[in-house]
């Protein structure tokens, strides 16, 4: 897992880096919080770290063996997550969307299992929905 904010200070501190908490904060949201990358000098080296790391982890922990998934669908699906970060989505709305602009199509189970490999693989984390409204809260169907 990744440093939070607070941890990625402290190592910083601890690799002797003297940088304001501004420049750490803006840097920290651009590339993240993967401890090995702090001991990165260059933006080149720190950007090959994590697109290594990222096909590392599609390649051994979603990928792997298995014939019955598409890196190319896996990689939309992945971009478009990103890129929608902390945005409410449904597997069956973008499932839509994807057979709308691709001949080849993705299914909502599809979806569901490319979903459910990147959230175990620690890639994205999943938000339950949240009601206080005790009954309401049971009528949704969860998004994912």
């Amino acid at each position: 897992m990744p440093f939070s904010f607070a941890e990625s200070c402290e190592y910083c501190q601890m690799l002797g880096r003297q940088t304001g908490e501004e420049d750490l904060f803006y840097d920290y949201m651009r590339w993240g919080g993967l401890p090995q990358r702090f001991e990165l000098a260059q933006e080149k080296e720190v950007r090959r770290y994590l697109e290594q790391t990222y096909q590392g982890i599609v390649e051994k922990d979603i990928i792997g063996r298995s014939s019955r998934y598409n890196r190319q669908q896996l990689n939309k699906i992945a971009a478009y997550v990103m890129a929608n970060a902390g945005k409410e989505f449904s597997a069956k709305r973008l499932a839509a969307f994807f057979q709308s602009v691709n001949a080849e199509g993705v299914d909502k189970k599809t979806v569901y299992r490319y979903l459910d490999k990147m959230e175990r693989a620690c890639l994205i984390n999943r938000v339950r929905r949240f009601n206080i409204a005790g009954k309401q809260a049971l009528a949704y169907v969860e998004k994912q």
